[in-house]
């Protein structure tokens, strides 16, 4: 009987574990046709790929990539994005939050200099 509730326990694990990866799987195009128009200038998608980010949504989960767009976000005209990018910061060390303060200009800038 102990074998039994093992294997099932293993086999439940791993199912959840490949629905999971499939479902983030699923996410990649999402997450770079959301990209591709945040890219562009698009606030309303700059401010989803943040969320994508904050949330590991079809990518790796990251605090500094979140508040990086929710600052492109934010200084494009989203008011949504500025709330975020102060809870993002909460979540960043004060060198990391330097450097995202930094990389966040330079992608703005190249984004709307196109």
């Amino acid at each position: 009987m102990y074998l039994i509730n093992t294997s099932l326990k293993t086999i439940t694990l791993l199912l959840i574990c490949f629905i999971s990866f499939n479902a983030s799987a699923n996410d990649v195009p999402d997450f770079l046709e959301t990209k591709g128009y945040a890219e562009q200038g698009h606030a309303s998608e700059q401010l989803n790929l943040a969320l994508m980010y904050d949330k590991g949504q079809g990518v790796i989960q990251s605090s500094k990539n979140s508040y990086i767009w929710n600052t492109i976000a934010a200084a494009n005209g989203h008011e949504k994005a500025i709330h975020n990018r102060d809870l993002d910061a909460k979540n960043l060390s004060p060198r990391g939050l330097e450097e995202a303060q930094k990389e966040a200009a330079k992608l703005y800038e190249k984004i709307n200099n196109k």
